[in-house]
């Protein structure tokens, strides 16, 4: 999981939220849960959750599962540089550079050039976000299916507590 001790976001939370979510593939999980979670999942942290996305991006490409035969592999174009030759001016190159994930959190730099902390860019993106995405609603259908799950979960609980 995501979720992080931690009090606030820093080195701790960093930390656990990497390790824990570099777990999930290794466990052999597709999900992961409690993003943007910390102080022992008591508190959220919207910035936090963009960052966790993050890092949950980043432990895709680095687990996604690949064949051999699938990747693009030139080898001809190994050859023709040769060792100490750069690959910059390979069509090969040009054709793949943009196939590697870019982070769009950190890295990037304001206008004078300054790199940015991570952490004030993920809450930008996540205000964003909340300003602009507005999800089609449930059908009712479904909206009472939910309900009825609910309903039954709430009686369960009451069950179990007496």
């Amino acid at each position: 999981s995501f979720s992080s001790d931690a009090p606030d976001i820093g080195w701790q939370s960093a930390f656990q939220s990497g390790f824990g979510g570099a777990q999930i593939p290794l466990a052999g999980g597709e999900l992961c849960g409690y993003m943007g979670l910390m102080d022992s999942s008591m508190t959220i942290y919207p910035e936090q959750i963009m960052l966790d996305a993050e890092i949950a991006m980043n432990v895709y490409e680095t687990y996604k599962k690949f064949e051999l035969e699938d990747l693009d592999v030139n080898l001809d174009v190994i050859r023709e540089v040769g060792p100490q030759g750069h690959f910059l001016r390979q069509k090969h190159t040009r054709t793949h550079i943009r196939d590697f994930y870019y982070s769009p959190i950190f890295d990037q730099k304001d206008s004078e050039g300054v790199l940015r902390e991570p952490r004030e860019v993920a809450l930008e993106q996540f205000k964003e976000i909340e300003k602009n995405h507005h999800p089609e609603p449930l059908p009712g259908d479904v909206l009472k299916e939910l309900d009825r799950i609910l309903a039954a979960a709430d009686k369960k609980a009451l069950e179990l507590g007496s």
